[in-house]
């Protein structure tokens, strides 16, 4: 469990290169860039990515790999 009870949606490895997108459960979507997240030290209690309201709950995770421009 996370800060104040909140449940870790996702946790896997990214590049800084790589975007992700949260989902709620009420339908918001939002894409976030890797390298605009505070990197944490192992004692920190984590960092918000994505605040919803009231009973609304992150339920999904996706990385969003960095596509090369010439299609590689």
């Amino acid at each position: 469990m996370g800060r104040k009870n909140h449940a870790i949606v996702a946790a896997f490895p990214v590049e800084e290169s790589d975007d992700l997108m949260l989902i709620s459960d009420q339908g918001q979507t939002i894409r976030v860039p890797v390298s605009g997240i505070s990197v944490q030290g192992r004692a920190a209690q984590g960092v918000t990515v994505f605040r919803v309201d009231g009973n609304e709950r992150v339920v999904s995770v996706e990385r969003i790999e960095e596509v090369a421009e010439n299609g590689d």
